[in-house]
């Protein structure tokens, strides 16, 4: 007799049944992965394979990465009435830091608050925590005191999802995109009512538009993906969106808002913040990139209060106009720096 066929490893039978996605998310939490590369590339080149090819399962992978994952965040997940933006990096572009001051404008109109979720840079030089520390924020703030204070407040992904860490060795010595590195935009543990995801890959778009979907039902989602290849809505070429409401997901293409060419001009985070600031008190030069944070900082209204996207970015406008804008920004710092020294002054 034929002895019995082995089963297959869960990073294998993954992309054959939906159910098998939970024990592959499980291996890489609870087993030992260092000196298991070999089954984890091929895991990483597998699922970038069937994500190209349209393999629907890569959904439900994903999905059930961010729901073990995210369970185990230093900070408990929590649904918080509350916006978020964030991008999928790895377009190429070095572009200037846009989803941070476009969560620092939609949090100034007093419409929405942001809990903007972000790391230090990867693909590009300068990170959402980079250039926020380079404005002066502390990263120990407390999130959730901090946005009760301005309205806009940073969770900093590296501090909060410890377990990520684990996977930091391997990801490393993999040399090349992978799953965490789509996963993290999904993993804000306040589970924002509002999110604007930006991929660089348009193969990502209906993939994360699913996940929303299935795990977000209480969220109003936008995924965007622009003709540029950016992972931005960029206002000088057309913009494919995918947007998520009432559990169905509908895609649409935003049209050019512009003709001015808005992705030169990125640098590290220092030349990165006096271009925030600058866009921030409508410095005289503000532009191409004032326009380029605005419609993106738009987004977040349009799904958070059913806005025509001409009504908001006037919103935008008039906030950064009315000097609104800078002071969101000045007290977001401020409030920063206060949540730090009150932890620090109860733990001495």
């Amino acid at each position: 007799r034929a002895p019995p066929a082995m089963a297959a490893h869960p990073t294998e039978a993954c992309f054959e049944s939906e159910a098998a996605a939970p024990a592959a998310a499980k291996w890489f939490i609870e087993e030992p992965i260092e000196g298991q590369d070999e089954i984890v590339f091929k895991f990483f080149d597998r699922f970038n394979s069937e994500l190209e090819e349209g393999n629907p399962l890569c959904s439900a992978i994903l999905g059930e990465f961010r729901k073990q994952f995210i369970a185990r965040s230093a900070i408990p997940p929590s649904r918080t009435e509350c916006a978020d933006i964030v991008g999928t990096g790895g377009d190429g572009k070095n572009t200037h830091n846009v989803s941070t001051p476009a969560g620092l404008l939609a949090a100034s109109t007093g419409l929405v608050k942001v809990l903007k979720h972000g790391n230090v840079g990867s693909t590009n030089r300068s990170g959402s925590a980079d250039v926020l520390e380079a404005l002066g924020a502390s990263l120990e703030a407390d999130p959730a005191e901090v946005v009760d204070s301005c309205g806009f407040a940073f969770v900093f992904a590296r501090k909060t999802h410890p377990v990520m860490a684990k996977v930091g060795p391997v990801r490393k010595a993999y040399g090349k995109r992978c799953i965490f590195n789509y996963l993290g935009p999904l993993m804000n543990p306040f589970l924002p009512t509002v999110n604007v995801f930006g991929v660089a890959n348009p193969k990502l778009g209906p993939v994360y538009a699913e996940v929303a979907r299935a795990q977000m039902a209480h969220a109003r989602t936008m995924v965007v993906h622009s003709d540029s290849g950016v992972d931005k809505i960029d206002p000088s070429v057309p913009t494919t969106v995918w947007e998520v409401r009432d559990g169905a997901i509908k895609e649409y293409v935003l049209p050019p808002r512009s003709t001015q060419k808005c992705l030169d001009g990125g640098g590290d985070s220092t030349t990165n913040a006096k271009a925030i600031t600058d866009v921030m008190t409508a410095g005289a030069e503000a532009e191409p990139l004032r326009t380029f944070v605005a419609v993106n900082a738009a987004a977040i209204l349009v799904a958070a209060t059913d806005k025509s996207w001409d009504d908001a970015v006037a919103e935008i406008t008039a906030s950064i106009e009315s000097g609104k804008a800078a002071a969101t920004l000045a007290a977001y710092v401020e409030a920063t720096k206060a949540s730090t020294a009150k932890r620090r002054k109860c733990e001495e």
